[in-house]
């Protein structure tokens, strides 16, 4: 059994500066230094060089550390045992002859020097220097549209924490809010709001799942409450519960968030008593404001939850008595109901991978003990919605639009059924009455930020732009430490062209609590985007190393066209081999169809897909397009044309680019067609791809997205436009020469020596950059050499 952190290893939790030897560690800055040089750790490292600091007096037992570095997830002693590398490497310590980390045989490692505890520095570090300075760039106004991901707006989940798709944007940094947020821990935030609050997931003093999701309902239960009471304001769930566990220091963690009040507690629950710790901290001060403890039959829960509001909103409104009544609350009548709705909810925030079928029938149970709780059936629909085709339960159809209805019809005023209609809408193509559900459920529930997420993409698909960033913005005001909105914040910055400035926010999003695997996925295609291929390498290599233990070689995926993109096609193959292609889940499936496509393998990447959708996969919305992309390659037009229309009406393909391939795939398709009809709409297509290049839409700067721009040029017949757009994208980083290659849709400027010079200078850079990659990994980057194939005549 893995031992959880002890009371005196949290007791001995020290927040400030720490010095030992040459080196200097700001765990508020996620910094460590050497001297005057920055080093570069990975988080977990940071995490983990933290923790034996905090605790080197003693011994810290492997047990310890992992339950420390990687909370709530599974991981074996080998992801410890890499870290500790990592981390001897970059204090330059030696394993045989330790100067700071020993290891204690079968027990544990123990830090050899006591650290000095001190102040932080008065001036700012060089990083906090360029956050400031991001931060007020960022308050000047920087108009960006974002780019919101399909897999983080219908499902973040397939499988776990892996969702890829062409701009990789996760769910997932926004720059002007990450950048706030990180000189607010270095002590550069603005005035905060006397009347603002976050509660802190409660401490779950029982046992099992369940336990912890009755803990975190109840301070869930207790946020909405605070958040109808109009002069209050309050952060949303995601970024408050983002601190679990990590509560040594609350003016930290209030900064971090914004706010002056934070609320915290435990709670112990049996079978017919609750027993209830609370404590409102101001964090201004540090000092507890308020206590309370209660003791109460399970029954009186609601009333329970009703008296704690009352006395915390008394403390930091100051002007209402704590005998006032709150606004109605969309509660249950029913204890146990309740129960059942909250393990759903906690499963649908966490998106673990069996979450579809354990909430389903959390929420049946709910609705089957109380057929009018609205919330239960309004989040039946929303699951009911994205686990169509993935759950084995037979139901009829319709069933989720009629669970809304019925939640709508019970509470008219419930944010959150409003919210389901929209998504129900958003899924049937109608976008327009999507929006209009979205902004009545966010009138009502403005702190359920999945229904600016869902907004936000309604209104990609208006052709609103400007009005979705402001909705991103909108819900991160509100839930700071959102990852998916913070991701789709970055993707905006990365289509205005601002790319250093989304580079600085994908990265910062690394350093916050969630640290979103999600980021490297879109540092890896920004890399791409940019040509930087030994880059993209790095952040794949990371994937594949942090993923091993938890998905075995389906961690390699991400990694797979990177290689074919350097040239090194033997490697990927001989990767490509040893893949379980009986057990790969819909979600990487467009990673591994780009590396297929560009080594050739049409047949194999039209063939991976239909066996999917023959092991009964609910397929990524976007698919028919890559498949259609296949099918052409091949010269199967017909059959690339019926593919496209086996797409649901109104999928939800939200990327500019990505509605940008399927408007040329369509095209291409529909070429010569003697209907007068399908040839105008083509051509609209094509002329609204030419147009979105021009106006910057599909990426501004962004090399990837001028080669797409060429391309619509040369399905329109600008050939000379088509060459000299591609030659634009060449001098700005392009080196996708192997998909070009392949491509007929180029058609006559295919023919001109201009285009085959350009495709040689590409391949001529892939190729230097390959002989860097391999030069490097040989010399010591061990980061590389785990990717990269042996120097020949080594193992």
């Amino acid at each position: 059994m893995t031992r959880q952190p002890d009371d005196h290893a949290s007791a001995a939790a020290a927040p400030g500066v720490l010095q030992f030897g040459d080196f200097t560690l700001d765990p508020r800055r996620f910094e460590l230094h050497r001297g005057p040089d920055l080093l570069h750790l990975q988080p977990k490292t940071f995490d983990l060089l933290h923790h034996l600091l905090r605790h080197a007096d003693r011994v810290v037992e492997k047990d310890e550390l992992l339950a420390a570095v990687w909370p709530g997830v599974v991981v074996t002693e080998h992801s410890l045992t890499r870290c500790i590398k990592d981390l001897r490497k970059a204090l330059d310590d030696d394993a045989g002859a330790p100067r700071y980390i020993e290891t204690v045989a079968r027990r544990g490692y123990r830090m050899l020097v006591q650290p000095q505890a001190r102040a932080a520095e008065p001036k700012q570090t060089a990083a906090a220097t360029e956050l400031a300075a991001a931060t007020d760039h960022a308050a000047a106004g920087m108009a960006s549209a974002a780019a919101v991901s399909h897999a983080s707006a219908a499902d973040t989940s397939l499988p776990p924490r892996i969702t890829l798709r062409r701009a990789w944007p996760w769910a997932l940094g926004a720059l002007a809010l990450v950048a706030a947020l990180l000189v607010a821990l270095v002590g550069r935030s603005p005035p905060l709001p006397s009347a603002s609050i976050a509660v802190l997931p409660f401490d779950n003093l029982g046992i099992g799942d369940d336990a912890q999701a009755f803990a975190d309902g109840l301070a869930e239960d207790l946020l909405e409450r605070f958040a109808q009471l109009p002069r209050l304001q309050v952060v949303a769930r995601t970024s408050s519960f983002a601190f679990r566990g990590e509560k040594e220091d609350i003016k930290r963690i209030a900064q971090a968030l914004g706010v002056v009040w934070v609320l915290e507690g435990s709670v112990r629950r049996d079978a017919s008593r609750l027993l209830v710790n609370v404590q409102l901290v101001d964090a201004r001060s540090g000092y507890r404001a308020w206590t309370g403890r209660y003791e109460r039959a399970l029954a009186d829960l609601f009333e329970l939850q009703d008296e704690i509001a009352r006395s915390v909103a008394a403390q930091v409104l100051q002007k209402i008595d704590p005998d006032t009544s709150l606004p109605d609350a969309h509660r249950s009548a029913s204890v146990d109901a309740w129960q059942d709705f909250m393990l759903a909810r906690e499963l649908f925030h966490r998106r673990t991978q069996d979450w579809r079928a354990r909430a389903l029938d959390a929420l049946e149970r709910a609705v089957a003990r109380e057929p009018d709780f609205a919330r239960a059936q309004a989040l039946l629909g929303i699951v009911l919605a994205l686990s169509e085709g993935r759950v084995d339960k037979d139901r009829p159809p319709g069933a989720a639009q009629a669970a809304v209805q019925h939640a709508l019809q019970i509470d008219p005023r419930l944010g959150l059924a409003h919210a389901a209609q929209g998504l129900l809408l958003m899924n049937a193509g109608d976008a327009v009455g999507a929006d209009a559900a979205l902004q009545r459920a966010l009138a009502l529930d403005p702190l359920f930020t999945t229904a600016h997420n869902w907004r936000a993409i309604a209104l990609l698909s208006l052709g609103r732009m400007a009005q979705a960033d402001a909705q991103i913005d909108a819900g991160l005001r509100l839930d700071p430490l959102n990852p998916v909105l913070l991701g789709n914040r970055a993707v905006a910055l990365q289509r205005e062209g601002q790319l250093d400035d989304a580079q600085r926010a994908f990265e910062r999003m690394l350093q916050l609590p969630a640290r979103p695997v999600g980021a490297y996925y879109s540092l890896t295609q920004l890399a791409l985007d940019r040509g930087q291929l030994v880059e993209a390498l790095r952040w794949t290599a990371a994937i594949a190393r942090d993923g091993a233990a938890r998905w075995g070689t389906l961690a390699e995926v991400p990694l797979l066209p990177v290689l074919v993109r350097l040239g090194l096609d033997q490697e990927a193959e001989r990767r490509l081999a040893a893949l379980p292609y009986d057990k790969l889940p819909p979600a990487v499936f467009r990673a591994l169809s780009d590396a297929l496509l560009r080594l050739g393998r049409h047949g194999q990447a039209d063939a991976v897909a239909q066996a999917l959708v023959a092991r009964g996969a609910r397929m990524p919305t976007w698919w028919p397009v890559h498949r259609a992309q296949a099918l052409f390659l091949q010269g199967q037009v017909s059959e690339g044309m019926a593919a496209l229309q086996a797409m649901a009406p109104g999928v939800n393909i939200h990327s500019t680019r990505e509605l940008a391939d399927l408007a040329l795939a369509q095209a291409w398709a529909r070429r010569g067609e003697s209907d007068p009809a399908t040839s105008a709409a083509s051509r609209e297509a094509l002329q609204r791809v030419v147009d979105q290049g021009e106006a910057g839409e599909l990426g501004r700067n962004n090399p990837e997205a001028m080669a797409l721009h060429a391309l619509a040029l040369a399905m329109s017949g600008r050939d000379d436009d088509a060459l000299a757009k591609l030659q634009a994208a060449r001098a700005a980083g392009w080196n996708d020469h192997r998909w070009v290659r392949n491509d007929p849709r180029w058609g006559r400027v295919r023919e001109q020596s201009g285009f085959r010079s350009l495709l040689d200078a590409a391949a001529a850079d892939a190729a230097a950059q390959r002989g860097q990659a391999l030069r490097r990994a040989a010399s010591g980057d061990t980061e590389l050499a785990a990717v990269l194939p042996a120097p020949a005549g080594k193992p």
